[in-house]
C-alpha cells in the first residue's frame, strides 16, 4: 500500500514554534502587507496575499488551492490551533491518514448556540446582517442548489469554526473553487470600508458558515478532532487585565461596562476555542453575581480587602474546575481553600451546577469540610440548603 504525502499549512502571521511533528508546515499569511518571517510565503505564485485584512487565513486556503499540488492529503491548521487526539497530542501523520481511510475529512466539532440564538442571529448580533442577505442573493444566484443547505444552517443552532480543515486534495479543491466563487462576487457587492478592522475580516467570518453549509449540501462524511488553542491571544490578556484595572479603580459598574462592549466588539474572544482559560467567559457569567442584593455580596469581600483580581482569581479557578466536572471531593477541598463568602459561593454553585443531585452532593461535602475546622455558621448553612435540594429532588 503506497504511503500517502501528506501537507498540512499552518496558518502564522507571526513567529511561533512549529510542532515537531512531520507533514505540517508554516505558511505566512498576509505575506504581501507584512514583513517576512522566514517561513513559506502566500504571496508567491498564484494568489491574494494582499487581500488578508478582508480574508484572513482564506489567504492561505486560496495559496494551497493554487499551488500545492503535490500532496495526497493536505489542509490547513493555525499557529496556536491544531486538531487533537484524545490523548491531547496534535494529530500524527499516521492518525490523519488513518482518519480520512475511514471518512472524507477531518473537521472542528460543531458549536451550538444556546436555545433561542441560529447561526444567522448570532451572526448578525457581532457582524452586519445585511451581508448575509448578499451572501444568501450570491448563492442562489451562482449555485441554487446550495439555497436549502444555507438556509439550513443559517436558521439553526450549530456551525463549524476556525475554518480548519484536512482533506484529500481532490476535496479541497472542489470546496476551494466553491468557496472561492461565492466570496469573490459577494466582495463585489460589499462595501465594507467603513468597517472596524474586526469586521473587515468579513469573509473569514463567513467562510466558517459555508464550510457547514458545504459539508451538509455535499453530505460529506467527517470525523471530528478538537480544535484546540496551544496559547492564549496576548489581546485576551490584555482584556482580562483592563477588566480587572477598571473593577478595581473605577468599581462594578464600569466593569460590567467594559465585558458588554467588549463582547459587542470581540464576540470571538469569548469562544471556547479562544478563550482557553476560561477567564473572559468566566467574568462574563461572574456579573449576575456581582449584582446580588446590589451587589453587597462583592462589598463584602472588598471589605475583607481583597483586591478585585484576588477576588476574580478565586471565582475563575472555582468555576473552571466546576465547568470541568472536577471530582466533589476535590471540588469541596478548592472552594474550602478559596475562603469565598457562603452567599456568593450559593449563587455561584447554583448557576454553574444544573445536576441537582451533584449540587446536593457539593453542598453537603461543603458542610461536613466546614465541621472538621469547627466553622458551624458555614456548616449550618450548607447543610440546610442540602437538605432544601434534597426535598426538590424527592419532589421530582
Amino acid at each position: 500500500m503506497t504511503k500517502d504525502k501528506i501537507k498540512i499549512y499552518i496558518m502564522a502571521h507571526k513567529k511561533f514554534t512549529p510542532p515537531e511533528e512531520k507533514g505540517y508546515i508554516p505558511l505566512q499569511v498576509g505575506a504581501a502587507l507584512h514583513e517576512d518571517l522566514g517561513y513559506l510565503r502566500d504571496d508567491v505564485g498564484e494568489n491574494i496575499s494582499d487581500r488578508n485584512q478582508n480574508y484572513s487565513e482564506l489567504t492561505g486556503l486560496y495559496w494551497i488551492w493554487k499551488n500545492e499540488k503535490e500532496a495526497d492529503i493536505t489542509g490547513l491548521v493555525h499557529y496556536r490551533r491544531y486538531f487533537l487526539n484524545a490523548r491531547g497530542e496534535i494529530l500524527s501523520e499516521e492518525e490523519i491518514s488513518e482518519t480520512l481511510g475511514k471518512c472524507k475529512a477531518i473537521v472542528s466539532p460543531l458549536a451550538e448556540f444556546e436555545e433561542g440564538v441560529t447561526v444567522r442571529s448570532f451572526y448578525a448580533s457581532k457582524h452586519h446582517e445585511k451581508d448575509l442577505d448578499i451572501l444568501s442573493g450570491v448563492i442562489h444566484e451562482l449555485c441554487p442548489e446550495y439555497d436549502k443547505a444555507f438556509e439550513e444552517v443559517m436558521n439553526g443552532r450549530v456551525q463549524n469554526y476556525a475554518n480548519m480543515m484536512i482533506c484529500r486534495r481532490e476535496l479541497l479543491d472542489a470546496y476551494a473553487s466553491w468557496l472561492f466563487k461565492v466570496l469573490f462576487e459577494v466582495e463585489k457587492r460589499c462595501h465594507i470600508s467603513d468597517y472596524d478592522s474586526y469586521n473587515q475580516r468579513i469573509f473569514g467570518f463567513m467562510s466558517e458558515r459555508l464550510l457547514t453549509v458545504y459539508l451538509r449540501k455535499n453530505e460529506i462524511e467527517t470525523t471530528s478532532f478538537i480544535a484546540d488553542i496551544r496559547e492564549e491571544k496576548a489581546d485576551i490578556t490584555e482584556a482580562v487585565e483592563e477588566a480587572f484595572r477598571l473593577l478595581d479603580e473605577e468599581g462594578r459598574e464600569a466593569f460590567e461596562r467594559y465585558l458588554v462592549e467588549l463582547e459587542r466588539c470581540h464576540a470571538d474572544y469569548f469562544f471556547p476555542d479562544a478563550d482557553v482559560l476560561f477567564r473572559l467567559r468566566g467574568l462574563k457569567t461572574m456579573l449576575p453575581l456581582l449584582s446580588i442584593e446590589e451587589g453587597k455580596v462583592f462589598e463584602e469581600l472588598r471589605k475583607q480587602k481583597l483586591h478585585a483580581k484576588e477576588i476574580l482569581k478565586s471565582f475563575l479557578r472555582i468555576a473552571r474546575a466546576m465547568q470541568d466536572g472536577q471530582e466533589e471531593a476535590k471540588l469541596c477541598e478548592l472552594i474550602y481553600e478559596e475562603d469565598l463568602p457562603a452567599s456568593f459561593l450559593l449563587a455561584m454553585i447554583s448557576s454553574f451546577e444544573e445536576d441537582k443531585l451533584r449540587r446536593m452532593r457539593i453542598y453537603s461535602g461543603l458542610a461536613e469540610k466546614y465541621a472538621t475546622s469547627g466553622q458551624m455558621d458555614r456548616v449550618m448553612i450548607y447543610a440546610q440548603v442540602a437538605m432544601q435540594e434534597g426535598r426538590k429532588l424527592g419532589t421530582q
